[in-house]
């Protein structure tokens, strides 16, 4: 930069300099020399000329270099006009590692039995980046036996659309998994359909191999890169129970996000960070964001029969987590504050 404001400063002398004493200026590699010549006109006219453009290209050399940001610099560019891009900054990005499609109902239409908008587009995506989608079947009727419910969750056209999809995409990307014993909000049935599910985990690294970190063995998706896409409020707390990001077709005040169908999300939507969150969920949580204890919640749906409607699993879980002997020490730790 010095460099280009002394060019521009002594031409901006010599041109000054020959207006009163026609001197005409050489540069050579060696050095620099200022020789008399005759006071011609024609000597004159070539001499403004080869100096108004060794200004105009010191002053354009001066401006490039030292006005423009070095996004633009070595570029193809208009000088006067250039396309200046903001300055970005690059995060890790988690991609989610499994998504749930809780019941038939989050897959298909029901009238139709055909996939929802959007569905396809995801298990594209799903097998594009290697993870795994789990379609979780359960009763959605009533709360009948289980036999009953085994041979009256997957009708006809629905094992069609699933095969359909199943040879489209893969058995690998979409894998069926049936439950009849433990309808939402006990998470136990996604607890044990993801324990069931294996991935490989991809490595990561930069450029030229630096901070390269090799890939590890297969292992369960964690929950906190589980998202789950429900229809009910009941498999929204299931989710949240079990700990995962839980995307709803109904309004609620617990789903990380609501939407009207799956085509207004894609992988990179539901990434983390992404455009619902920012970072991986804080762990099993109930409606009012209180931490549970995923376990303690499946034992007391499965022994109290609790539905949606019941306070007693809210209330139990609180209770038991902070007991009176808790509380007590925490009142005990105050004391000499």
């Amino acid at each position: 930069h010095i460099t280009y404001c002394n060019a521009v400063i002594d031409a901006i002398k010599i041109i000054s300099h020959i207006i009163s004493t026609h001197l005409v200026y050489y540069p050579y590699l060696e050095s620099v020399r200022l020789c008399i010549v005759p006071r011609s006109f024609f000597t004159m006219c070539q001499f403004q000329v080869l100096m108004i453009s060794y200004l105009w290209l010191s002053v354009a050399a001066f401006g490039r270099f030292v006005l423009l940001p070095p996004t633009t610099r070595g570029r193809s560019h208009n000088f006067w006009n250039a396309n200046l891009r903001p300055l970005q900054m690059v995060r890790n990005i988690d991609l989610p590692e499994a998504i749930v499609f809780y019941g038939a109902q989050s897959l298909m239409d029901v009238e139709t039995q055909e996939p929802l908008p959007g569905v396809e587009a995801l298990l594209k995506e799903c097998q594009e980046i290697d993870a795994a989608a789990l379609l979780l079947l359960y009763d959605e009727s009533s709360a009948s036996s289980s036999s009953e419910s085994s041979s009256s969750l997957r009708s006809s056209s629905q094992d069609k659309c699933i095969k359909r999809l199943q040879e489209k995409y893969g058995t690998t990307t979409l894998s069926v998994h049936i439950d009849t014993d433990h309808p939402p909000p006990n998470p136990r049935a996604l607890y044990e359909a993801i324990e069931s599910t294996l991935i490989q985990p991809k490595g990561f690294g930069g450029s030229s191999g630096f901070g390269t970190k090799l890939a590890e063995p297969e292992r369960n998706p964690l929950p906190k890169h589980v998202v789950v896409l429900a229809h009910t409020d009941d498999q929204c707390r299931a989710a949240r129970f079990f700990g995962a990001r839980v995307m709803s077709l109904v309004d609620n005040d617990f789903a990380d996000g609501i939407l009207l169908d799956w085509s207004e999300i894609g992988v990179d939507d539901i990434s983390t960070p992404g455009s619902y969150w920012l970072n991986p969920p804080p762990g099993s949580k109930d409606d009012e964001g209180n931490k549970v204890d995923m376990f303690e919640v499946m034992d007391a749906c499965e022994s109290s029969n609790l539905d949606s409607d019941s306070e007693v699993l809210v209330s139990a879980t609180e209770d038991e987590v902070l007991s009176e002997e808790a509380l007590n020490a925490i009142l005990n730790d105050m004391d000499p504050l």
